[in-house]
């Protein structure tokens, strides 16, 4: 059986996770370059049966291995 998370309650806690983990290998920032950075490395334009006028982006940490 597959779960599907979605809204912000899921989201949350994995993009706290991202900074995080951005934190840890790139070295300190300020919240507002962390959250750029974020943006940065995400996936544009993947996600769907997103709400017209909501952003479309899909959390990655840049490694491409996983």
């Amino acid at each position: 059986m597959q779960t599907i998370a979605s809204g912000t309650s899921a989201a949350s806690p994995i993009v706290a996770g991202l900074g995080a983990y951005l934190l840890s290998f790139e070295g300190s920032r300020d919240p507002v370059a962390l959250c750029d950075r974020i943006k940065e490395l995400s996936t544009q334009g993947i996600v769907g049966g997103v709400v017209e006028g909501t952003t479309n982006a899909l959390a990655f940490n840049g490694n491409p291995s996983g």
